[in-house]
C-alpha cells in the first residue's frame, strides 16, 4: 500500500523500483496521504504499507521492517518562525556537525 504517485518523491523511487523489478507485486493505492483509517486498513486487510523508519511505532499492530534500498528520505528539523536563542544555537552547532 502506497499514497498515490506524486505525493511522495521517495515512495514513487521505491514504485519505479518494484513495478521494473517486481512487476507480480500490485500496489494498492491509498485515497491521499496516510491516516488513522489507511492504518487500520492495513492491519484489516493485512496489506504491507510503505512507511519510513521513524514511523516503526505508528499503530499497534503493524510492525516495521527496514528494507535495504538506495532509496532514502531526506529529513528536516520543524520549529517555529521565531524560534529564540536557544533553537538558533543548536542549529549552528547541528550546521557545523553536519558539514564538516
Amino acid at each position: 500500500m502506497s499514497v498515490p504517485m506524486g505525493i511522495s518523491n521517495t515512495n514513487d523511487q521505491l514504485r519505479r523500483i518494484i513495478a521494473k523489478d517486481h512487476p507480480q507485486i500490485k500496489v494498492v493505492e491509498t485515497s491521499g496521504r496516510y491516516d488513522m483509517n489507511t492504518f487500520n486498513q492495513a492491519v484489516e486487510e493485512n496489506i504491507p504499507l510503505i512507511t519510513v523508519t521513524p514511523w516503526k511505532r505508528i499503530h499497534p499492530n503493524l510492525v516495521s521492517i527496514p528494507l535495504k534500498t538506495d532509496v532514502h528520505v531526506p529529513y528536516g528539523i520543524l520549529t517555529t518562525k521565531l524560534p529564540g536563542s536557544t533553537v538558533d544555537k543548536f542549529m549552528l552547532q547541528l550546521n557545523k556537525i553536519l558539514n564538516k
